[in-house]
């Protein structure tokens, strides 16, 4: 039981060390009642879904869909303009988003994509299409800048 635990020690990504700590404690219960009672079987059991569970958490957690972080930004004030130009900054290198707040996104790559300059270089360059082209974009809020 031992190297069982320090198995599941080692096999866990490091952001889902919570995820983990969650599933053990889950385990321990059940596990010490089946040693008390000397059902070998069910802590036999128990251990096996602990390894399971080691494997799943040894991935890093999965990045919410494409979709569901677009939604998110509308939600958070997003204009669709925005959104069309952050789709095509996607295709560069060909990444996802990992995150996203009210000030901008950063990519699965790691690389992060700020709102302001989004806006700067999807601007027309004349007046008064650009100044036409910035009154029709939602204000972004000032805290967390």
């Amino acid at each position: 039981m031992r190297d069982t635990l320090k198995c599941f020690q080692h096999l866990i990504a490091p952001e889902r060390q919570g995820e983990a700590i969650a599933k053990l404690a889950g385990f321990v219960g059940p596990a010490h009642t089946a040693l008390e009672g000397c059902n070998f079987g069910e802590l036999d059991r128990q251990l096996t879904v602990l390894v399971y569970e080691a494997n799943k958490l040894s991935l890093p957690p999965p990045v919410p869909s494409l979709d569901e972080q677009i939604r998110r930004a509308m939600a958070m004030g997003w204009s669709g303009e925005e959104i069309e130009v952050l789709l095509v900054e996607l295709r560069r290198d060909e990444s996802g988003i990992a995150s996203v707040d009210q000030h901008g996104f950063t990519t699965t790559t790691g690389r992060p994509i700020d709102r302001l300059k989004l806006r700067e270089d999807a601007a027309p360059r004349v007046e008064p299409y650009r100044s036409k082209f910035f009154a029709r974009l939602p204000a972004i809020p000032a805290e967390g800048r």
